[in-house]
């Protein structure tokens, strides 16, 4: 007797539109520039705004038209994204619900999976019919590969309804033994990342709004100058980590720690006003506070 794991007729796949939900995101930045261009946005914003480092003042028309291409360029990714994600599941949904897709049942056979990190597409064969999926392409076909909790593995018995194409057999329904596990998520002989990418994601999501913060909130130059190398050190030391974690090779650390210390070396706190300076070119420091005009001293 099966169970069924995944089918294509099932809710809509929102873990797909996730990628086009990006899009959304960046329609929001775009919304505030426009805002900030047409000094709309909320005083707090403009401060903020008028905190951050630049070569040259950026004038309102060129920050209008700036951010009216932002927005264009990102209703464009949602409208693509979405309508090639919601089409093709609609596709792949009628073509299992008419009959019109094939059906092969038998033994995984000659399963190859994909690494936590991807690299390589996870495959198997049944009955001679090969299959090839990676949880990092956006299908609302079924991609969740056994690293990443999916019940794929040698030797499985399954029943499967897959759309064939020319390069691809598109898995529409997967069914499994009721005596197998749905998911391989407890399964310890897999390897997995010590440092997994939600914790990174977390992390650095996490030192970009405590280094916002402190760079352009924060009037304190005397609270700036003592977290800054505290904040970038955590920082380079998630990246390095994750670098490692992932199998950067050694030329990932040699460029990070370099990194590190050019932005402490450019970076500069004006006592007068409490501005953050930053250098617009890394071989020489600032002498003077863009903001207040007042000198920097040697700290």
């Amino acid at each position: 007797m099966y169970q069924t794991v995944f089918e294509i007729s099932g809710s809509i796949p929102w873990r797909a539109l996730g990628f086009a939900s990006a899009g959304v995101f960046m329609m929001a930045v775009g919304y505030v520039m426009w805002l900030v261009a047409n000094e709309r946005a909320p005083q707090w914003l403009t401060d903020l705004i008028e905190q951050m480092p630049r070569r040259k003042p950026i004038t309102k028309r060129a920050l209008r038209g700036f951010a009216m291409l932002w927005i264009g360029f990102s209703f464009f990714w949602v409208a693509t994204a979405s309508t090639g994600i919601v089409g093709g599941w609609l596709s792949y949904r009628s073509a299992l619900e008419s009959g019109e897709h094939e059906v092969v049942e038998g033994v995984v056979e000659d399963f190859v999976p994909m690494p936590y990190r991807g690299g390589k597409h996870e495959s198997f064969t049944v009955s001679g019919v090969r299959f090839s999926y990676s949880d990092y392409n956006v299908t609302p076909a079924f991609n969740r590969t056994r690293s990443h909790g999916g019940p794929i593995r040698e030797g499985l018995p399954v029943r499967i309804a897959y759309l064939a194409r020319e390069s691809q057999n598109t898995i529409l329904k997967l069914e499994i033994p009721v005596s197998e596990p749905a998911t391989s998520d407890h399964d310890e002989s897999i390897e997995r990342p010590a440092f997994p990418f939600w914790l990174f994601t977390a992390l650095m999501l996490a030192f970009a709004l405590a280094m916002g913060w402190l760079l352009f909130i924060n009037k304190t130059a005397s609270l700036k100058r003592r977290l800054l190398p505290v904040l970038v050190v955590l920082g380079s030391l998630v990246l390095i980590l994750y670098g490692l974690d992932t199998g950067a090779p050694p030329l990932f650390v040699g460029i990070i720690v370099p990194i590190m210390l050019l932005n402490l070396w450019i970076t500069r706190f004006c006592d007068a006003c409490g501005a953050t300076v930053i250098s617009q070119t890394f071989w020489k420091r600032p002498t003077e506070c863009t903001k207040c005009g007042a000198a920097l001293g040697s700290k």
